[in-house]
């Protein structure tokens, strides 16, 4: 009984306080800002990887390594949850279309692009270090 008691006593005091957030009103990350992050991770691998004469050793392991797995994670997140509608696929080009209709699937392959391009570009540099190709005229061609 006095279990009973403290429970709707603080029920009735919680109901009254301002709190920041309550249950019902947990704020999820919306796909907007995921999109924000996901070219703000990108850009900063192609910042490094521009800065690369003059750090090689981070850039590689930054650029090529950190920044698209993470970016890679983020993409096996998005495939992983529960999509927020249903329908397209991969069996027609309508069906992929349709499927990128959904904010969930256009990010998910915006994210996965942003971790194959730079992971490509982070390997490119690295094999042109090696070969001693690397020079500032070759970053003409990052983005």
């Amino acid at each position: 009984m006095h279990f009973i008691a403290n429970r709707l006593h603080m029920q009735a005091y919680c109901s009254k306080q301002p709190f920041l957030f309550k249950t019902n009103q947990v704020p999820k990350m919306s796909f907007e800002i995921l999109f924000s992050l996901a070219g703000v991770v990108a850009m900063s691998g192609w910042l490094l990887l521009l800065l690369s004469p003059l750090m090689p050793e981070w850039s590689d392991r930054l650029a090529g390594v950190v920044l698209p797995l993470m970016l890679s994670f983020g993409y096996l997140i998005l495939l992983i949850l529960p999509a927020s509608a249903k329908g397209g696929g991969f069996g027609t080009l309508a069906d992929v279309m349709d499927l990128f209709s959904y904010e969930q699937a256009a990010l998910a392959g915006w994210v996965h692009f942003l971790a194959f391009d730079l992971f490509i570009g982070a390997w490119l540099v690295g094999q042109q270090r090696r070969k001693e190709y690397l020079s500032y005229w070759s970053h003409l061609a990052f983005p």
